[in-house]
């Protein structure tokens, strides 16, 4: 099936798929046959096939999880005697194993490793079927839940071939934005994605497959402002600096060879999750080039629905009133609380409208990252704010939902 959805690729290496990933293809294709097997058995034969599948996989982990940890003592500890090696696998499968009774059986527990040839022939690469199976077992959860879906991303999946990065950020970009993971695979999917956009977009490397970006040569008389006005790329001058390690901008070169990001820019905000997610592109088109953890308002004071950067409000090292205390924080006071950039954001919907003050903004206090701490407003880290604000043009998109 691999082979059948990557028949396509320009590339004859990515028309097949790692090792690995075969046995996911293969474990949740195991899995989603659950609702079909009356076609071919009795009922009562159906269910027992799928009730017997299923105890096989919880036994199967455990058995997996016991090998790797069995490997791991083996070669940490080189010395060891063979009569350590014996109490270490009992002491493992009394860890791992099921609560069965070995009593006159003892020398059959101590050398049940024996049987698993991965040991002596593939050290270490038992566990990538436990993996594997993981992985199929969340595709199951996913079709129990949105059968159709399920099966169109499983055919995605495989459709990726042996190395596709570009393809495969579309494909977690488009789950993380549909809102249907849960948190954990929300937070799977956005480490994942920090990684790609580094690899794709936050890199001078230009990958000639990437649709997101562009080249660019300097021309006389160029500077990075006028690149990006020229270009019409809707973001600032420092991205394009940023994406190109240029550290002195006021001094590119006539001839340089530039990546461009197309835009336009967006961004999502999960409350849930306390993550923001920098996007460009628009509809189905639209990827994920940045995944950051953010702090939200006390008492949920952050508001849901969509909102745009109110244009003209964007600030660099701004001056600050507390809207509660009145204190004021002027310019370059290490102790304002909003930090070195200030985005305001205005209400598009019926219910935040007429909301005024709210925006996104650094904070001087990193542990409240990940919490409920500010009077409002989407709080982020020095470093992390200053992507945003450089993503983010007067008008661009942000939504902020429940999860």
């Amino acid at each position: 099936f691999h082979s059948l959805l990557c028949a396509h690729d320009p590339l004859v290496a990515y028309r097949g798929s790692p090792m690995e990933f075969a046995e996911v293809a293969s474990m949740s294709m195991e899995l989603l046959t659950f609702p079909y097997l009356e076609e071919f058995y009795s009922p009562e034969d159906a269910d027992r096939a799928r009730r017997d599948h299923l105890e096989s996989l919880s036994t199967m982990l455990p058995w997996i999880a016991t090998i790797d940890a069995f490997q791991h003592w083996v070669y940490l500890n080189p010395t060891h005697t063979r009569k350590d090696r014996e109490q270490y696998w009992v002491h493992l499968n009394d860890r791992f194993g099921a609560d069965a009774d070995w009593t006159g059986h003892e020398d059959s527990l101590r050398s049940m490793w024996h049987r698993q040839l991965h040991v002596f022939g593939l050290p270490f690469y038992y566990i990538e079927y436990g993996i594997a199976q993981l992985g199929a077992l969340q595709m199951w959860m996913q079709a129990k839940r949105h059968p159709a879906n399920a099966l169109g991303n499983y055919k995605k999946g495989l459709a990726l071939g042996a190395s596709e990065p570009v393809k495969a950020r579309l494909l977690l970009s488009q789950a993380l934005l549909a809102g249907a993971l849960n948190e954990l695979d929300a937070r799977n999917a956005s480490t994942a994605l920090a990684k790609l956009s580094a690899q794709l977009f936050l890199t001078p490397v230009y990958n000639a497959n990437d649709p997101s970006c562009m080249q660019y040569t300097v021309q006389p008389n160029d500077s990075l402002e006028k690149i990006v006005r020229k270009n019409k790329i809707g973001c600032d001058w420092r991205l394009v600096a940023r994406m190109n390690n240029i550290k002195k901008p006021e001094a590119i070169q006539v001839g340089k060879r530039l990546k461009l990001p197309r835009g336009p820019f967006s961004a999502v905000v999960s409350k849930r999750d306390y993550r923001i997610d920098i996007c460009m592109g628009e509809g189905d088109a639209r990827i994920v080039v940045a995944s950051m953890p953010v702090g939200l308002g006390a008492a949920n004071g952050t508001p849901l629905g969509r909102f745009k950067v109110r244009p003209g409000s964007k600030l660099l090292n701004p001056e600050w009133i507390h809207p509660v205390t009145g204190q004021r924080f002027e310019a370059d006071d290490a102790a304002n609380p909003i930090g070195e950039h200030w985005l305001g954001l205005e209400g598009l919907d019926e219910a935040n409208s007429k909301l005024a003050g709210y925006g996104i903004h650094g904070t001087i206090e990193p542990d409240s990252i990940g919490q409920d701490h500010s009077l409002g407003c989407v709080r982020l880290l020095a470093g992390d704010v200053a992507l945003v604000w450089e993503s983010l043009a007067d008008g661009a998109p942000v939504e902020i939902r429940a999860k």
